[in-house]
């Protein structure tokens, strides 16, 4: 009676974790395309963007692809929704371009550096964040710099706006960085347990980000 009553015990212990991990497993999503990168959400939707196929999509939370448009220039990267419109950061010629929900491209901005990752949206003003650099304020009409501020971390992607703070994703140390816009603190340091994290967003309650090594999108409380 004891030897079934450990086996039962081990057997509902390993039942456990397997839902544990599985339900940890059952909220990402799947990219809906190869090298997801930068992330963005409108409200209802997410948005991804592909470094590979040019491709930027449209996705509900489940991750079905609602539909996609296309930059017109090499390495879209960063990205993000002023309310709008969506800006992307892109490798080619360095640019930032404004474009519509169905891609006609409104502008372009000649972005400050040479190795754009992400881009946040702060409600009037433009972030745009650097590989290897610092985080840079923007005049989204001029491309103007307002203001500098230094990034932590080692390798910079993602870049989101909260509401309150940014949110840096650093690739090498699988962090998220949330920094005041105002003073440059770092507030906290949240590890994410996945390595190689690039695209963040958020949506109000929780915060999206992308995996390119697995192609998933995990959203996070």
């Amino acid at each position: 009676m004891r030897t079934r009553s450990i086996i039962l015990l081990g057997i509902i212990s390993v039942f456990s974790i397997c839902i544990a991990g599985c339900r940890g497993r059952s909220t990402s999503i799947r990219a809906p395309d190869a090298e997801v990168r930068d992330l963005a959400w409108d409200g209802e939707f997410l948005w991804s963007a592909h470094s590979d196929s040019r491709k930027i999509f449209k996705i509900d939370t489940r991750g079905r692809p609602v539909k996609f448009i296309e930059c017109p220039i090499v390495g879209p990267r960063g990205l993000a929704y002023d309310g709008e419109n969506i800006w992307v950061s892109t490798i080619g010629g360095t640019k930032i371009l404004k474009m519509s929900t169905d891609g006609e491209v409104l502008s372009i901005l000649q972005g400050p550096g040479n190795h754009p990752s992400g881009l946040a949206w702060s409600g009037e003003h433009l972030y745009y964040v650097e590989t290897h650099g610092d985080i840079r304020k923007l005049n989204p009409e001029t491309g103007e710099i307002l203001k500098t501020i230094a990034a932590p971390g080692q390798r910079h992607e993602g870049l989101a706006f909260d509401g309150q703070d940014l949110l840096l994703v650093d690739s090498v140390l699988d962090k998220v960085f949330r920094i005041s816009p105002e003073t440059g603190q770092i507030r906290e340091e949240i590890d994410l347990g996945r390595r190689n994290p690039v695209g963040i967003t958020y949506d109000g309650s929780r915060f999206w980000i992308s995996y390119p090594t697995e192609n998933l999108i995990d959203p996070m409380e």
